[in-house]
């Protein structure tokens, strides 16, 4: 059985908590957005009809193979560990 005194404890611990819990999810829900967005403009370009291609066929030019050239070979290192006083 809780004494009297500590009625009045656990209750404003318990006002207290579900304030806190009411304020957190009011700020969960409303989520501020602090950063200002400018709006995205879009340009539309309109046309009474689409073009014709040109009749001059574009050619593209041959792809030329390369050659790969071989990997130089490692030089062998000093077996020298420590240095020559």
């Amino acid at each position: 059985m809780i004494r009297p005194q500590e009625k009045i404890i656990a209750r404003r611990a318990a006002i207290y908590a579900v304030s806190v819990h009411i304020i957190l999810i009011v700020v969960m829900i409303v989520s501020f957005e602090w950063r200002v967005k400018l709006p995205q403009v879009a340009e539309v370009e309109l046309w009474d009809s689409i073009p014709q291609p040109s009749a001059k066929a574009v050619e593209t030019p041959p792809v030329e193979k390369k050659v790969e050239e071989e990997p130089p070979k490692p030089t062998p290192k000093s077996s020298r560990v420590g240095r020559n006083y």
